[in-house]
């Protein structure tokens, strides 16, 4: 998951907020381009989704962190007090 949220840009060559008014609400294969077709906007759904991934990544990233950051402060607390 992480490799094909690293790799989108050559996925996915349009910008997320490309729109394509010719295209708005087709189904996969709009136009020969658009492999997951288009919103109600004509953006390309399949580069929302990689963004949308790349967004999930991160916030996991962070969570994990400062969740081991906030055990290590609270067994060293522990360890100190004698808790």
């Amino acid at each position: 998951m992480i490799l094909v949220a690293a790799l989108a840009p050559w996925f996915a060559p349009f910008s997320p907020s490309e729109q394509f008014s010719a295209y708005v609400l087709k189904g996969p294969g709009a136009g020969g381009q658009h492999v997951l077709g288009t919103d109600e906007f004509g953006r390309d759904l399949l580069r929302s989704d990689y963004l949308g991934r790349a967004g999930l990544i991160a916030s996991r990233s962070c969570s994990r962190r400062s969740g081991l950051c906030a055990g290590c402060a609270v067994r060293d607390y522990g360890g100190i007090s004698g808790r």
